[in-house]
């Protein structure tokens, strides 16, 4: 079962400020090359936040989402949240398994219109139509791997 958070520490040993059981010299062995420092990834398992809203993993598979999300980067979903117009999400597609998709707006009858963020490599609602509202499973609000940032809303 793939990890559900990942949280940076430094090869110093801290994450805000606190202390964390890392072996110092053998990280400056290892990871500090030219006085530089490295991230290390360390794996904490809690899935859930403190508003109660579950926190998963997910690969990226495919170029469907470039630039926004390329083929290998992780990223972090708040499953069971309904998504806005915009929203990064994965979502179950027609006969296709789970994808990642841009929710570009909700029909009247409350399903999903799906789109690729890259329509020459991706397919979307275009290909399949809409999805049904229960089957868009959460939002996706970070990548944490290879390059951390935030995911914006499109407008």
């Amino acid at each position: 079962m793939p990890p559900s958070f990942l949280v940076w520490l430094d090869v110093w040993g801290t994450s805000g400020g606190r202390k964390a059981p890392v072996d110092r010299q053998a990280w400056r062995a290892k990871a500090v090359r030219g006085g530089s420092r490295a991230l290390v990834p360390t794996v904490w398992q809690p899935t859930r936040m403190r508003l109660g809203v579950a926190v998963r993993a997910v690969w990226v598979s495919g170029g469907s989402m470039q630039p926004t999300l390329r083929d290998g980067d992780a990223c972090l979903v708040l499953w069971g949240v309904a998504p806005r117009a915009g929203d990064v999400v994965v979502a179950r597609l027609p006969g296709r398994g789970l994808g990642v998709k841009r929710a570009a707006f909700v029909e009247p009858d409350g399903s999903w219109w799906l789109r690729s963020d890259n329509v020459m490599l991706g397919t979307d609602s275009a290909a399949f139509g809409s999805v049904p509202a229960g089957d868009v499973l959460g939002r996706v609000v970070a990548r944490y791997w290879p390059r951390p940032c935030w995911l914006r809303r499109d407008a």
